[in-house]
């Protein structure tokens, strides 16, 4: 690694706050090139299916993305699927998300946050996520 890569790695790493150590699942050692499609990769839908939520979520090629996510917990369902709007953008392994539009209570609103997961995994059907907690969530591609 050149002595500039090695420090821009050092300066993402303290800005990020988590480990961006280079992961085989997506090796991003090789050219530019390489790296946009990595990008490409991501765009489509994605489904997590998990105990709490059921989740549709589609990255757009501009950098949005939108969710519909549904409660499974009774003393949370609700009748409609919520919808969550904001941006997206991949560097190495970190997949960082704004929110900046939902239709959550206004007292559950995510507006103005931000989120940043290690991607564990992603390939062509599937996108494993580990956010700042250690909790991973696996997205299976729809289309």
């Amino acid at each position: 690694m050149s002595g500039t890569r090695l420090v821009a790695a050092g300066s993402l790493l303290l800005v990020c706050c988590c480990s961006c150590s280079q992961d085989p699942a997506i090796d991003r050692s090789e050219e530019p090139a390489r790296a946009r499609s990595y990008e490409e990769m991501i765009v489509g839908q994605w489904k997590l299916d998990d105990e709490a939520t059921k989740v549709i979520v589609i990255f757009d090629s501009d950098g949005t993305w939108t969710a519909d996510l549904r409660w499974k917990d009774e003393g949370v369902s609700r009748s409609t699927w919520d919808q969550v709007y904001g941006t997206w953008s991949l560097e190495n392994d970190v997949l960082s998300f704004t929110y900046t539009e939902d239709t959550f209570p206004k007292d559950l609103s995510l507006v103005g946050d931000a989120r940043s997961d290690r991607v564990l995994e992603l390939n062509e059907e599937t996108l494993r996520l580990e956010d700042g907690e250690g909790k991973t969530e696996t997205y299976r591609r729809v289309r």
